[in-house]
């Protein structure tokens, strides 16, 4: 995943996608499940806890109570090991009779939606890698373990819901480094920042199962979850479970056969990417997604992949976490200013979205960089693309500086001011480029008029940020003839 794409249409989950047939409508799956069946399937399901035992690889047993125990926590906690347990536990319903009541049962309630013994379940239009339909034994299992934590009452009413309903809500989580918030903030509506705690027993329950990984240091471990930051989604995925027609075949797109809409009224199809630079231009800082995963919480019934569990995460995807050393801090009062950078980035003219993609990828480099070398070539060319236009030929240095300080200064001596900085910018990008360093004169020039390197670096990618945000502010970039000669558009 890019470190910052500045690609306008992107979105993780992807476009909203409608069942054929449907015109767009919501499909209600089943008929409703009448309230003997509901009481048959309690029935059947106290039943099946009094015969069901855990089946293991590992030499100590897992007893129903100690599951119990364990899925109860996850659903309150974030629990490292519970999905490392499951992976080598499954459940088994010791009497045959029993067992066969129940998917009976299963059969009969889905009739609608089952083919050759298996069914389509939402889950696979955004799990990674299961695209294909599940066997209705693994409704069987969901049951059960929803029995075994919540009673076998809750698990029928559970079982009703997901084959009754129309629809159904999930949430797409994004780590995020660079920024932190006080507390959880609602950006949009359906789009919140989420603090996290910095003590691993605080960490709450939707998170990912992360396991260390000796052969792979760089992977996202529970660690990396600590003060960090996430970005959440909600997000609507309709029919819960799909009801093929005459010619639908097994082998069949999945994806197809569903639609994934975005909850919340105030914007539709949220730019992940655009909403990150959003972030990174209020904040002042680098933000960056590492990890992304899918959660599902109280809907574990149709949750047909391999592991069994409650509440927690569904799917996850693992890239590589870079230590932020000072992260960009928001507050509340800045709620409209992201809101305004993201509406602005959206609004701007193809031409000039092209123009700006070098100068604040290479802003944000700039301040990822360790290397003060590296810092200055970056924020060198983002200030570069940004001021100085293809055609200019000669004097690039006087052009830079004149079309910098008149595009940011507000009257003559603070453009006197700004264009001496940017001069120095200049030189210092131009010695940084070609000569690996700055050199003696380069190096007392700016200790003279900032004070130190450090001090210069600092500043110049704040007069970068000043630009950028100006553009965005603006809407577009100025006509550099009409600025420097006091035009209508200054």
């Amino acid at each position: 995943m890019p470190t910052f794409a500045c690609t306008r249409n992107r979105r993780i989950i992807g476009a909203s996608k409608t069942v054929p047939g449907t015109k767009g409508r919501l499909l209600n799956g089943s008929k409703d499940m009448n309230t003997e069946s509901i009481m048959e399937l309690e029935g059947l399901l106290t039943e099946a806890l009094r015969c069901v035992e855990v089946q293991s690889r590992r030499p100590q047993p897992l007893t129903i109570p100690h599951l119990e125990e364990i899925l109860q926590k996850s659903r309150t906690n974030y629990q490292h090991l519970g999905g490392s347990l499951f992976v080598s536990h499954s459940l088994k319903i010791t009497q045959a009779e029993v067992e066969q009541k129940v998917l009976d049962l299963i059969r009969r309630e889905l009739a609608d939606h089952i083919r050759e013994d298996k069914i389509l379940s939402a889950t696979t239009a955004f799990a990674s890698g299961a695209t294909d339909s599940s066997p209705i034994e693994l409704i069987l299992r969901n049951l059960i373990v929803r029995a075994i934590v919540d009673g076998p009452e809750n698990a029928a009413q559970a079982f009703a819901d997901c084959t009754t309903k129309s629809s159904c809500t999930f949430y797409q989580f994004f780590l995020l480094t660079g920024v932190t918030v006080p507390e959880q903030v609602e950006v949009f509506d359906g789009i919140s920042l989420i603090p996290l705690p910095r003590s691993v027993s605080e960490l709450p329950p939707f998170l990912p199962n992360v396991r260390p990984r000796p052969d792979r240091f760089h992977t996202v471990g529970i660690r990396d979850f600590l003060g960090k930051t996430l970005l959440r989604i909600e997000y609507e995925i309709s029919p819960i479970f799909h009801k093929p027609g005459h010619n639908y075949t097994l082998e069949s797109d999945p994806v197809e056969h569903f639609t994934i809409s975005q909850k919340g009224q105030e914007i539709a199809d949220v730019n992940v990417d655009v909403l990150r630079q959003a972030l990174s231009v209020a904040s002042r800082s680098s933000v960056n997604e590492v990890l992304t995963w899918t959660c599902l919480l109280d809907y574990e019934i149709f949750d047909l992949t391999s592991r069994m569990r409650i509440g927690g995460d569904s799917f996850s995807a693992y890239h590589r976490v870079e230590d932020i050393d000072e992260p960009g801090e928001l507050n509340i009062s800045q709620l409209e200013t992201i809101k305004t950078i993201y509406s602005g980035l959206l609004q701007l003219p193809n031409e000039t979205w092209e123009k700006l993609r070098i100068p604040i990828s290479r802003w944000v480099q700039s301040m990822e960089d360790k290397d003060q070398i590296d810092q200055i070539i970056d924020f060198g060319i983002a200030l570069d693309a940004l001021y100085v236009p293809n055609d200019i030929q000669g004097e690039v240095t006087f052009r830079f500086a004149l079309h910098a300080a008149w595009h940011q200064g507000r009257d003559k001596n603070e453009r006197q001011c700004l264009m001496e900085e940017f001069k120095l910018i200049y030189r210092a990008r131009s010695k940084a480029v070609h000569d690996g360093k700055l050199g003696k004169s380069t190096t007392k020039a700016i200790k003279a008029m900032f004070g130190g390197v450090p001090e210069f670096i600092d500043r110049a990618q704040d007069l970068c940020w000043a630009g950028v945000n100006k553009v965005i502010e603006d809407g577009d970039t100025p006509s550099w003839q009409n600025l420097v000669m006091g035009g209508d558009d200054h």
